[in-house]
């Protein structure tokens, strides 16, 4: 199997996406909600791609220089979650997204305020014209996914802890970088959807 070759979406993606009955976190715990943009480019040079972002390097942001969904916490502005992601795509990437195809499982977030992250899904016809707000993201990525259920670039990607490095399933890109942590659970949750299976652990 190659990137190239291998149609990755079953017939029936958007009937799987829209009927998926996500997990939802509701807790007392739960301090603040955040929501992000799962987009879709459905024709594209090697088949569907999905849109991340490598994020800007900001002094106290955990997820510095990570690869990313945009999105962001809820406004109080913000009629809906969905809202929210809709809105963070369109400051960091440009973005110009519709009416939501479904709904991934809640994530927690184990860094900071108890806080859990939405992602929504979205679909676009032709890969979009991005406009990076440099304060948010500094590159936009249009990544196959064929490359990420392609078992070739599944990879360990360790994070140095005091005393130890933690492992963490994740994919390498073309340029190196690596998704993981809380975008490679959803990604990975996405596909699970699609009919895929990618390492849950490392």
């Amino acid at each position: 199997m190659t990137a190239k070759n291998r149609v990755p979406l079953p017939p029936d993606w958007r009937v799987r996406i829209s009927a998926h009955e996500p997990e939802r976190l509701e807790s007392s715990d739960v301090k603040r909600r955040a929501a992000t943009a799962v987009v879709f480019v459905e024709s594209a040079p090697n088949g569907p791609e999905l849109i991340l972002m490598r994020r800007a390097h900001r002094e106290g942001d955990p997820w510095s220089g990570q690869i990313s969904f945009p999105g962001g916490h809820e406004d109080p502005t913000d009629a809906s979650l969905d809202e929210t992601a809709r809105r963070e795509a369109h400051e960091e990437l440009g973005l110009e997204l519709g009416e939501v195809l479904g709904q991934l499982d809640d994530r927690p977030v184990h860094t900071g305020p108890h806080t859990v992250v939405t992602p929504y899904v979205f679909t676009l016809e032709t890969r979009p014209t991005l406009r990076l707000d440099p304060r948010e993201a500094t590159a936009g990525l249009f990544v196959p996914v064929t490359r990420l259920v392609d078992p070739q670039y599944h990879t360990i990607h360790r994070v140095p802890r005091p005393g130890f490095s933690a492992k963490y399933p994740g994919v390498e890109l073309d340029d190196g970088s690596v998704v993981w942590g809380l975008t490679y659970r959803s990604v990975a949750g996405l596909l699970e959807i699609l009919g895929y299976s990618v390492p849950l652990s490392a």
